[in-house]
């Protein structure tokens, strides 16, 4: 795998944004021989079926940098969320 926070060529990096992204508010897992499955899906109730959106199967090591990177990037988005949410609460308070 590439560490996309390390490419070098633009182009090799514009390739991740040549296909459609889909809006999915659900993700389903599991872990079979052949690597790591993650399934998107779109619910819009509770009433509501998940409708599939797309799915991709990664080889397990792979997946286990996939991990690595969104926790890299999503720990100081979920610190902000907190503040803010703290913030919020001691104004409502």
């Amino acid at each position: 795998m590439v560490d996309p926070q390390k490419v070098e060529d633009a182009g090799e990096l514009r390739v991740a944004f040549l296909g459609p992204a889909y809006a999915a508010n659900r993700f389903f897992v599991s872990i079979g021989t052949s690597g790591v499955r993650i399934a998107f899906t779109e619910q819009w109730s509770e009433d509501a079926p998940p409708e599939f959106r797309c799915a991709a199967i990664v080889p397990l090591i792979d997946a286990i940098q996939l991990k690595n990177l969104l926790v890299q990037m999503l720990d100081p988005v979920e610190a902000q969320i907190a503040k803010m949410e703290g913030a919020k609460g001691k104004a409502d308070g």
